[in-house]
């Protein structure tokens, strides 16, 4: 019989299950991450068979394992990220400062595209409010960052730890 070994991991609180589908493993490792969303160290590792060793520290990040064929902008993982987005920048363009209220409707576009940076996708630091058509003019051919010179460097930061060549 196969096992999926599963250590959790909250705080400095380690347990460790075994499961014998890999549903299972994952439904349990949902439950225990939403549970424990504000807990500031909280992780999941899965061990299975003929797999390699997969590590989730958001609920969110299950999505990709439990539903491929759900689009990237129909996410929960992206929803939740460009709700974050939003809040932290606000609801105008960061070109033009038009808005809905103007009749325009608001993207949140990726600095780096991720049709070429797919390791930022999922990062906030490469995130910028703009307008439809602002974005449809930067497309994924203009790199340009329209935010304050903190989230630049925020970004130049992130893209260094992940050691990417830009």
């Amino acid at each position: 019989m196969t096992l999926h070994h599963v250590t959790f991991r909250a705080g400095s609180t380690i347990t460790r299950k075994q499961y014998k589908r890999e549903s299972g493993a994952l439904n349990a490792t949902n439950k225990f991450l939403e549970a424990h969303e504000s807990t500031p160290i909280s992780v999941v590792t899965i061990i299975s068979p003929h797999q390699p060793v997969r590590i989730f520290r958001c609920h969110t990040e299950l999505e990709e394992v439990t539903s491929k064929d759900v689009p990237f902008y129909n996410t929960k993982r992206w929803l939740t990220l460009r709700f974050k987005a939003l809040d932290k920048y606000g609801q105008h363009c960061m070109c033009c400062n038009r808005s809905a209220e103007d009749g325009v409707r608001i993207d949140v576009d990726h600095v780096y595209p991720r049709s070429k940076f797919p390791k930022l996708e999922y990062e906030l630091a490469n995130l910028q409010i703009l307008c439809n058509l602002c974005n449809v003019g930067k497309s994924n051919i203009v790199i340009k960052d329209f935010r304050d010179k903190d989230s630049q460097t925020a970004l130049a930061q992130k893209i260094s730890e992940l050691h990417l060549k830009v």
